[in-house]
């Protein structure tokens, strides 16, 4: 962290070093948890696992979640089909809605990605953390949920 961030700066110079820092996280997240061997996208993943935690959606329920358009999660569903890891199904509410969910092979696919990525996450954490900065991590990741978690829209927090 530059000490520039550390004496406190201004909102918008903090909002370009957390892309940065978010974005080589994510980066080395996706290198380390095998995904990119798998042929498998950190959109792909967060995707996933959204199916996984609210069950079948329809794309357009998928794409307000992810906070993307339509079209991306269209161009994901189509990448993933072939390797038969989520299926469309008609939605018993409107026959002309299809639902999209992980078949067994998508789930296991899952698993072993988030295994992955969990344990090289906490090898990271173990070995560039000290035991005193645990609770600042701690505390960065909540600041971190709540700043995901807003809505500009409405002012408020999203749940």
């Amino acid at each position: 962290m530059s000490e520039s961030s550390q004496q406190g700066t201004t909102p918008a110079e903090l909002a370009v070093e957390l892309a940065v820092a978010m974005s080589r996280l994510r980066a080395r997240i996706r290198t380390e948890s095998g995904g990119p061997g798998e042929g498998i996208t950190v959109s792909q993943v967060a995707m996933m696992r959204r199916l996984v935690e609210r069950g079948p959606m329809s794309a357009s329920d998928l794409a307000a979640s992810e906070h993307v358009s339509q079209q991306a999660v269209a161009q994901r569903i189509e990448m993933l089909r072939p390797m038969d890891v989520l299926v469309l199904s008609p939605d018993p509410n409107d026959r002309r809605r299809k639902l999209v969910s992980l078949t067994p092979k998508g789930r296991d696919l899952l698993a072993r990605l988030s295994e992955s990525e969990e344990e090289w996450l906490a090898r990271a954490i173990s070995g560039s953390v000290g035991p005193e900065e645990l609770p600042a991590l701690s505390s960065a990741i909540q600041l971190l949920d709540r700043i995901a978690s807003y809505d500009l829209g409405n002012r408020g927090v999203l749940r």
